[in-house]
């Protein structure tokens, strides 16, 4: 929708084109209202707004935007999107400045290093949006070994990863 036919949705780290990016990768997620209202509700949200980044640099990052803040808007949450030119949100992006963001990140070759544009301390590296220590072991692992198969083990753990980072978004 928001690449107007020109390429696939990928909602992994990933790229669709890596030799890393398989079926765990292609599994992606389901829509559901209901448990996203509830787990909203858990969580003690009470309709305050999120400010999203976005920028019209790049016209897919303002669609996206927009895209998510009608998905969200349909299980309640309020997003506000403060558009930014985009070496100012690159800026806030660099010092971890923000709620949300749209984003892009270009395809790395390496798995790991397109999970480590996501996955390591806040607290040194403001700009990681998944600040957790099994994670970031898992990643460390994959950068010590060149063994492809001990690689895409790692890489395959994507569920064990993905069930940590879903935990995370509910602290």
């Amino acid at each position: 929708m928001v690449m107007q036919g020109t390429a696939r949705a990928n909602n992994s780290a990933l790229p669709i084109g890596s030799p890393f990016h398989g079926p765990v990768e292609d599994q992606g997620y389901t829509q559901d209202v209901a448990q996203a209202r509830k787990l909203l509700a858990e969580a003690g949200y009470k309709g305050q707004p999120i400010k999203m980044i976005a920028n019209k640099r790049y016209s897919y990052v303002f669609d996206s935007a927009v895209l998510v803040q009608a998905m969200a808007q349909a299980i309640g949450l309020k997003i506000d999107i403060e558009v930014l030119d985009w070496a100012t949100q690159l800026d806030r992006y660099s010092k971890g400045d923000y709620q949300a963001m749209a984003f892009v990140y270009s395809a790395r070759l390496d798995p790991s290093l397109s999970f480590e544009m996501l996955t390591g301390p806040k607290a040194t590296q403001p700009r990681k949006v998944w600040d957790n220590p099994e994670a970031q072991e898992m990643l460390r692992q994959s950068m010590l070994t060149i063994d492809t198969a001990k690689r895409l083990g790692l890489v395959e753990n994507a569920p064990a990863a993905r069930a940590l980072f879903n935990a995370s978004l509910l602290k």
